[in-house]
């Protein structure tokens, strides 16, 4: 067995130092789900997003214009790129994959996690999984081809052992056969995050009603995980360590509940039980502590909490306004005024009902180029006072 001697010292909280890879797998975060499953998260893969560019047209460029109201432009026999303006001038071309080669299936073969040493007794013969669960999920998309979109991933791969950690232990965990550094971590619930523990980073105002997190996980392909009603847990503050409140789960709902929604659909798939602290109202910060899990995000108890949510909602929208320019002192990010009457843009009516078009509650069932029946529809009357409105997905078009 062939065995690294490089071993990744993870920060606070199980969460590695940078998240800049160059698309090379490795190990995001390593935390207790449960006392005795390990959970490690993986990332791998990259993408490079295009930038617009002029269009430099061609000899033999073809242009298809027949999903309309994309244009995409094929140049010796690959799709280029989707022309985009009223003049059809600028290039939006292909975004760009960087590809790990990461063999999925081989994050789930227990040979591949054979070693958990103690760091302090690097020639003890290391605890072997007894079985990993996987679950995966894409962290970043992009386009490759017309509506063809490729991922970049996160793993979590549980690795379920026959006794628990020991809380105060230090560990390495070394990978054998997998493109990964070893990762040593101390098992301190106090400090190694869980992603097993829920919580609002906004935050809660210290008069707020309600303050609560939560526990659950679901393993991916081992299914829900089955915590002990009636856990304890207790809150710390980040900056002393001092425990501020001490309480015990509840369970909030079933995972065979099925009541989430009008559907009879469970989102979760598995139990989740509540920690209610809403007693606590001093101002701080804090994380709440799980003994042989792990703890929490910090989230602060602030009068501002709300606020600052509230503000950051707003500039979002402030940031995705049509008809207006953008710039200081609102924003350092600059935008002219776009598609405003003053600058000759002129609107016509259409008689299309919006039941007939794409953008209607039946959609593509009734149109299947979306704009088509709007465009075929226009009229010769103006709507002079049509501009303004926000673009909804961050593109030319705008909110109905």
């Amino acid at each position: 067995m062939k065995t690294v001697c490089l071993v990744l010292l993870l920060t606070m909280g199980g969460l590695a130092a940078s998240d800049d890879h160059g698309g090379a797998p490795y190990v995001a975060h390593i935390g207790l789900v449960a006392p005795d499953i390990l959970g490690v998260t993986i990332r791998e893969g990259a993408i490079e997003y295009a930038l617009q560019e002029p269009y430099v047209p061609e000899d033999g460029d073809i242009i298809h214009e027949d999903n309309f109201p994309h244009c995409w432009v094929i140049r010796n026999g690959q799709f280029i790129g989707a022309l985009a303006g009223a003049d059809k001038a600028i290039l939006y071309p292909s975004d760009t994959v960087i590809s790990s080669g990461l063999d999925h299936a081989s994050l789930q073969q227990r040979e591949a996690y054979v070693l958990l040493r103690s760091s302090n007794k690097p020639d003890e013969d290391g605890k072997q999984a007894r079985v990993v669960y996987r679950k995966t999920r894409p962290h970043d998309k992009g386009r490759m081809v017309p509506w063809e979109f490729k991922a970049a991933y996160t793993h979590t791969v549980y690795l379920v052992f026959d006794e628990p950690l020991r809380e105060g232990e230090s560990y390495r965990l070394s990978f054998d056969g997998l493109p990964l550094e070893p990762v040593a971590f101390t098992v301190d619930a106090t400090q190694l995050r869980s992603e097993a523990i829920h919580i609002s980073q906004i935050g809660f105002r210290p008069d707020d009603p309600a303050k609560v997190a939560f526990l659950s996980c679901w393993l991916g392909d081992g299914g829900g995980h089955d915590y002990m009603e009636g856990l304890p847990f207790f809150v710390i503050d980040t900056a002393s360590g001092e425990r501020v409140y001490e309480g015990t789960f509840t369970l909030s709902k079933a995972g065979d509940d099925p009541t989430e929604d009008a559907y009879g659909r469970n989102y979760s798939g598995t139990d989740v039980h509540m920690a209610d602290f809403s007693e606590l109202a001093r101002p701080g910060e804090y994380r709440v502590v799980v003994p042989g899990i792990g703890c929490s995000y910090p989230f602060p108890i602030a009068d501002e909490v709300w606020r600052d949510a509230f503000r950051t909602s707003v500039r979002g929208l402030y940031h995705q306004r049509s008809g207006i320019a953008l710039g200081p002192p609102h924003t350092d990010f600059t935008r002219p005024r776009n598609f405003h009457p003053d600058d000759g843009l002129t609107v016509y009516a259409s008689s299309a009902a919006l039941i007939d078009t794409g953008n209607g509650p039946i959609g593509y069932d009734v149109e299947p180029t979306n704009f088509g029946n709007l465009v075929r529809g226009r009229t010769d009357e103006t709507v002079p006072n049509a501009w303004g409105g926000y673009h909804d997905a961050g593109d030319w078009d705008r909110r109905i």
